[in-house]
């Protein structure tokens, strides 16, 4: 059994820019520049080992939450995952300008990001519910 990644809405994409990989980035980099000056000041053979073991240990920790955490079935749909494909366009170069921007408009400006449909799937509803019943 394989699995297949189909797609992902823009504003999801959004989300995962802003609090996964923009978080994850900015703490890489701090993560490596502080190690790096830290194990430059180390003296001792035995010290930089050690620092330098300390600090992949902070680099994998994330790998290592998600191996302690994550369910067996998510961890086999993640080793199980194919290589996205990215789609061609090559069909779209002998097509008039035209035809493009309104396959383009219809496609992409149309179902722009919407904020009701955002709205409805950060509210907590369960949240609001128990608060509700209090």
């Amino acid at each position: 059994v394989s699995f297949k990644v189909a797609g992902m809405p823009r504003h999801w994409k959004l989300m995962n820019v802003v609090f996964i990989v923009i978080p994850k980035t900015i703490l890489w980099y701090i993560c490596c520049s502080l190690g790096f000056h830290f194990l430059m000041e180390t003296s001792s053979i035995t010290g930089s080992i050690m620092n330098s073991l300390a600090l992949a240990f902070i680099l994998d920790m994330d790998e290592m939450v998600f191996d302690t955490l994550s369910t067996q079935v998510s961890k086999h749909m993640m080793e199980n995952l194919e290589d996205y494909v990215a789609e061609s366009h090559d069909h779209e170069e002998d097509l008039p300008d035209n035809h493009v921007i309104h396959h383009f408009h219809e496609n992409e400006v149309v179902k722009a990001f919407d904020y009701k449909r955002c709205l409805f799937v950060l509210v907590p509803r369960r949240l609001l519910k128990v608060m509700a019943l209090y």
